[in-house]
């Protein structure tokens, strides 16, 4: 057995995060595995594991303390988003003003990088037009590459992701690309 808890930031980075939320789409099998790695980035950001109705904090919100859009990392267990969905997840989801970006191999996806400037272009101007301090929505899909692409697929023919996504993949250096087993 390897402890990384060594490798972990010593202090908490969600204060990195004032600009965006995270929103993460996961797999119901993934949910139930030991080896699921989204604990490790509960860790990271919050220094703990939240619970399930924690906010950035990792205490549970006060009552009209927090608007129902106002969070840092929201997940949501299931194949698709959905009616059954956090309110305030389908919220910025669907509201036109809000920038959203999916993290997930696509052939329109652009390299991180220029997915990236471009989201933040969008979140200034927006926040511009709207009087608004704009959050740019950071998309996950977390589950086997076989279902994610499953996920994936129906969230797009039913329509559930923004109009105006940007998509954007994360590609290995030619150094990294090349020492990885096939």
């Amino acid at each position: 057995k390897t402890c990384i808890c060594p490798s972990l930031p010593a202090e908490p980075l969600f204060s990195l995060l004032t600009k965006s939320r995270l929103i993460v789409l996961q797999h119901p099998h993934e949910s139930r595995k030991k080896n699921r790695s989204l604990p490790l980035v509960e860790l990271c950001l919050f220094g703990k594991k939240r619970g399930k109705d924690a906010d950035s904090t990792g205490k549970p919100p006060e009552k009209n303390e927090r608007s129902e859009s106002d969070f840092v990392m929201k997940t949501i267990v299931g194949r698709r988003f959905g009616d059954n969905c956090d309110a305030g997840v389908l919220k910025v989801l669907r509201d036109p003003e809000e920038v959203s970006v999916l993290v997930f191999p696509h052939e329109q996806a652009l390299e991180l990088d220029a997915g990236l400037k471009l989201a933040e272009e969008r979140r200034r101007a927006r926040g511009e037009s709207t009087g608004k301090d704009m959050k740019i929505n950071l998309v996950f899909i977390d589950a086997t590459w076989k279902l994610a692409s499953e996920m994936n697929r129906k969230v797009s023919s039913l329509g559930e992701w923004p109009d105006d996504l940007i998509r954007v993949q994360m590609k290995p250096s030619e150094a990294e690309a090349t020492s990885i087993p096939r």
